[in-house]
């Protein structure tokens, strides 16, 4: 895949990320290179300055480079499970849930109110957030709902994926 710089435009978008989850998306990002690639999707890596420019002296197009954070769809930045590793120690929206959750949320379960062990009471009905397990380690993203935290994609969907 071609590989080229975040656009001002992009950048705008990616932005909201950090509105939306109450954090500084360009000091998470200082130091490092935000990269897009498009085939069929646009995809946003961050990798290092040594990476990069070695992307830009060699003559093949390797399929990856760094760490796939996410990608912008009709004007919008869908965080990825592995960009919200990224950004987790930065943001309070956070849901904590039990052991036995942990299981169930990596099976795309949506996280009930009694498996909730604490969360951040400034998340609203609607909002995105990310769902943890009792070691602060990333499980997936969630939607906060009236009663429940929905599911929207987990780690265990790599796995799932070629179901």
């Amino acid at each position: 895949m071609k590989f080229r710089p975040l656009s001002n435009k992009e950048h705008e978008i990616l932005k909201k990320l950090g509105w939306e989850f109450g954090i500084d998306i360009d000091r998470i990002l200082e130091g490092n290179e935000v990269l897009v690639s498009y085939n069929g999707r646009t995809e946003v890596f961050i990798t290092n300055p040594e990476t990069a420019d070695t992307l830009k002296r060699i003559k093949k197009d390797p399929y990856s480079v760094g760490l796939y954070i996410g990608e912008i769809k009709n004007g919008r930045f869908f965080l990825g499970i592995e960009g919200a590793t990224l950004i987790n120690r930065f943001t309070k929206k956070k849901v904590f849930v039990t052991r036995k959750a942990e299981q169930l949320v990596l099976y795309k379960r949506d996280v009930l109110s009694k498996s909730i062990i604490k969360y951040a009471e400034d998340i609203k009905v609607g909002e995105k957030c990310l769902i943890v397990n009792e070691d602060d380690e990333v499980l997936a993203i969630g939607i906060k709902r009236r009663d429940f935290i929905e599911n929207i994609i987990d780690r265990g969907w790599y796995l799932r994926k070629g179901e």
